[in-house]
């Protein structure tokens, strides 16, 4: 049974259809377009999801993860100034 899923890039919307895999525990929907991402509370061995780079909401992403489903997502790296900029800051 399928355990490991890869559907990056492929321009999902609707996540429905994996509701019957049920021994599903790693999903890649990176860089998709997915609408709900509740219907993947029904998946009960889901363990992690990869939401890169997709149009998935925070409040869909907060439910997950009370489901206990580790949620890879965009992470913001703050910027860091160059030793150049922060001597102009600094004098």
């Amino acid at each position: 049974s399928l355990e490991v899923l890869d559907l990056s890039n492929n321009l999902v919307v609707d996540l429905s259809p994996l509701t019957s895999l049920n021994k599903l525990t790693n999903l890649n929907i990176q860089s998709n377009y997915p609408m709900n991402l509740s219907v993947l509370e029904n998946c009960a061995s889901l363990t992690m999801v990869n939401c890169t780079n997709t149009t998935v909401s925070s409040s869909d992403i907060s439910a997950l993860e009370r489901n206990g489903i580790i949620v890879i997502r965009n992470v913001v790296m703050p910027v860091v100034p160059d030793a150049e900029e922060d001597s102009d800051i600094n004098g």
